[in-house]
């Protein structure tokens, strides 16, 4: 039912998150969102609806701070054999100590740097645990 808060939390660098959504972001997201389902679907890069981003952000993901932005993180997935690049913002409400991650983006990507990023550190995360 629509009415029923999903809300999820996923692991962030400064601990459990939960994830939130800006009404501002909301609009240049679902405008990307429709504008690619009439798309092939290998063609396809803001295919992510707003359940799906929970799933790219949790097992093997890649998370990186953004240089010089204060509380600003990337991540990295790798879900269905397509690699997903998601920026958010990670902050606290004055009047809870709940950690936000306030989404600003997620999209498939191509770009061959962001795949050998993640594939580089899911390589060596592999490599901690052989014996």
């Amino acid at each position: 039912m629509n009415h029923i808060p999903k809300n999820t939390t996923f692991n962030s660098p400064k601990g459990k998150a939960e994830l939130f959504f800006q009404v501002v972001n909301l609009d240049h997201y679902l405008t990307n969102y429709v504008v690619d389902l009439s798309k092939d679907l290998d063609k396809r890069s803001h295919d992510v609806p707003f359940t799906g981003i929970a799933k790219r952000l949790m097992g093997d993901v890649l998370i990186q701070s953004v240089v010089d932005r204060k509380n600003k993180y990337y991540a990295i997935s790798l879900v269905e054999n397509r690699y997903y690049y998601t920026v958010f913002y990670l902050s606290t409400r004055s009047d809870s100590e709940q950690l936000y991650a306030v989404i600003v983006t997620c999209y498939a990507t191509n770009n061959k740097d962001v795949h050998r990023r993640y594939d580089d550190w899911l390589n060596a995360e592999k490599g901690k645990f052989r014996r």
